[in-house]
């Protein structure tokens, strides 16, 4: 009991967010009488913000590298879903095609922000704050007040459409529960290596009741989380694709030369320049992946509008810095803190139009909570200075 509580103390900063996630489930879960946890609310909130999720992840790259922003990215969600509609819809293009001459488009906007902040040396702020007004001038020109609507199956399906169930069960997608246990297996197995790292490298670890109580935790997480969709429609398509991202993103950050040249920029650059990494090099790749991870953004939201129009990334890029921020930008950012930040974000905007509050009164509590995360951040790093 005594270790529980010691561990508790010292990690407490890390699980600030996900216990105020846990709060805000809480809360709204008693003032809608229940409507937050039914599983199609559930499958709902997974769906409407899958694409803060991935432009929080690409946001994220940027503030490791020292705080850096792109402003330009709630446009660019924009052009890309504006793009995708034009040549899907309007010209009745092939999907794959024109999802390549989208990607190709938003990438020399991502060339012009890298080439800008990089090679320049102007300030990502304005940077980014010019290639806002001038994608928003081009969107404008491009769509010309017009709204596209009725996307193809084939393009709506991978976004909104949910993953088949090969069993066949009436009631319960025995599928979606199989990928949960194969879930927890895989969190398992990378916390027993890591912690078989630890152990070989001297570094204190806790007791082993108390890491398979952490586990146990985890794990009972995932299986009430995949029950619930379970029965309802199981795994939606769109909720592997972002569980994926997120892996891959957080497997380049913590495991690969060029995430560790991220995190050494963000740390300390002219250190990090003195000991050989190009940081100019570092800056231009991740300005590039920023206008990726819109443009993917950008055709998820289009996807699930089932249209396209100019309101499509409208404030995105604020949302996108908040999940870093409230996720531990700034002094313990994580790709997994900006999806715990874009899941604090989610949950705001679920539980409060559930509650029939407009977009105001959810503007002012995103504010409120941004306010709070920062101030707990530099309140911890003064304690542990």
């Amino acid at each position: 009991m005594k270790e529980l509580a010691k561990s508790v103390k010292e990690n407490i900063g890390r699980y600030t967010m996900i216990l105020v996630a846990v709060f805000i489930v809480i809360v709204f879960q008693i003032l809608t009488k229940g409507m937050v946890l039914k599983p199609m609310n559930l499958n709902n909130l997974i769906i409407q913000n899958a694409y803060i999720i991935i432009l929080a992840v690409g946001q994220m790259m940027l503030v490791l590298a020292g705080g850096l922003t792109d402003l330009s990215v709630g446009q660019l969600c924009s052009m890309s879903g504006c793009i995708a509609g034009l040549l899907i819809i309007k010209n009745g293009m092939p999907v794959g095609i024109s999802l390549v001459i989208d990607f190709l488009i938003v990438l020399v906007v991502g060339l012009w922000n890298a080439t800008l902040v990089a090679s320049l040396g102007i300030e990502a702020y304005i940077a980014t704050l010019a290639s806002q007004l001038i994608v928003k001038g081009v969107n404008y020109v491009v769509m010309q007040g017009k709204t596209y609507t009725m996307f193809p199956d084939s393009f709506l399906n991978w976004c909104t459409g949910h993953i088949p169930d090969f069993f066949g069960v009436k009631g319960l997608h025995l599928t979606s529960l199989l990928l949960g246990v194969v879930a927890c297996v895989v969190v398992i197995v990378i916390q027993l290596h890591s912690r078989k790292q630890k152990i070989a490298y001297n570094v204190k670890v806790s007791s082993a009741g108390l890491f398979w109580a952490q586990q146990a935790l985890i794990c009972g997480f995932i299986m009430g989380f995949t029950y619930l969709l379970s029965i309802y429609r199981g795994y939606p398509k769109i909720l592997v694709i972002v569980v994926v991202i997120v892996a891959i993103y957080s497997f380049i950050v913590s495991k690969t030369i060029f995430g560790r040249q991220v995190v050494a920029v963000g740390g300390n650059r002219q250190a990090a320049v003195l000991s050989g990494i190009k940081d100019k090099r570092v800056i231009f790749l991740i300005y590039l992946n920023s206008a990726l991870t819109a443009g993917f953004s950008g055709i998820i939201y289009a996807a699930r509008l089932n249209a396209c129009s100019l309101s499509i990334g409208l404030g995105l890029e604020a949302d996108a810095i908040c999940a870093c921020f409230i996720g531990g930008g700034v002094s313990n950012g994580s790709i997994v803190g900006s999806l715990i930040g874009a899941l604090v974000i989610g949950l705001l905007n679920n539980g409060m139009s559930l509650l029939g509050l407009g977009s105001d009164m959810q503007m002012v509590m995103k504010g409120l909570v941004l306010v709070f995360a920062v101030s707990l951040d530099i309140f911890q790093s003064r304690r542990s200075a």
